[in-house]
């Protein structure tokens, strides 16, 4: 009944069920402390509760269960209660990947990037396990925010050496951090090796050309989107035809102008 009210959102009903349980003495088990920690989670006045039902799993000497554990990790961290969730991460005996992956992905979300970039070293050079998609995603981001240019080469080769596709997520994280880093040539070189590119993949690396003036570059790439039409043209002109100065500064011929703006000439 706990799970029924519990996944339906109905957390009252749900505890009210557990507190008639611990009066009868009737000890709740660890499914039971997911379930409710999963509900509160899922409610915006749920940490109060949530941090009532800690209590009692400390009591029950339950906090060291990856799978209670994790639970109080994920609630704290969905009301950004860092400190707690990491306080909750490291009280968990035997944490597996899944859960250091989950740890790396929270405090990146929560703007712990130096952070996170600390637990992945550890979680790479001394447990000696890898990332999810999920958390390369995270610590490219982490690296980009921080303009750790190092730490993001050495993500890019550990992504290489395990054989991992750069595409999706992970490939345009790492071109964002690539851009992020003032690194164009790099950025530009996986751009071009992924299989599929978002709008706005196209439209930061436009940005990214534009704002360092590298106006052959930005052309160029726009002529690009136009001939593969992966995205409609209209999007590529937007907030970066206003950068190329009346397009004094930009060095194309005039055939290229012509394909580029049809309407101008």
């Amino acid at each position: 009944m706990i799970n029924v009210y519990a996944q339906s959102g109905k957390l009252n009903e749900a505890m009210k069920i557990y507190y008639t349980m611990r009066k009868r003495k009737v000890r709740p088990n660890k499914i039971t402390y997911v379930c409710l920690l999963k509900a509160c989670g899922r409610l915006p006045d749920g940490l109060a509760t949530g941090k009532i039902l800690h209590e009692h799993i400390i009591r029950r000497m339950l906090d060291g269960d990856q799978y209670v554990g994790g639970a109080l990790v994920d609630m704290y961290f969905k009301f950004a209660q860092v400190k707690s969730a990491r306080k909750a991460f490291y009280a968990i005996s035997r944490k597996k990947d899944v859960l250091w992956n989950h740890f790396i992905v929270g405090l990146v979300m929560h703007g712990r990037n130096q952070e996170a970039l600390r637990v992945y070293q550890h979680m790479r050079s001394i447990l000696h396990m890898e990332p999810s998609d999920a958390a390369w995603v995270h610590i490219l981001k982490a690296c980009g925010d921080l303009e750790e240019l190092e730490e993001g080469r050495l993500s890019h080769f550990c992504l290489c050496r395990d054989g991992i596709e750069l595409d999706g997520c992970v490939g345009q994280e790492l071109v964002h951090m690539y851009i992020s880093c003032g690194c164009l040539l790099d950025a530009r070189h996986i751009f071009d090796q992924m299989k599929s590119r978002s709008v706005s993949l196209w439209k930061c690396l436009m940005d990214a050309y534009t704002k360092s003036k590298q106006y052959d570059e930005a052309t160029k790439l726009t002529l690009q989107m136009q001939e593969y039409k992966e995205l409609p043209f209209e999007l590529a002109e937007i907030d970066n035809i206003q950068d190329f100065d009346c397009f004094n500064e930009l060095s194309f011929n005039m055939e290229e102008s012509e394909k580029l703006f049809p309407l101008s000439i």
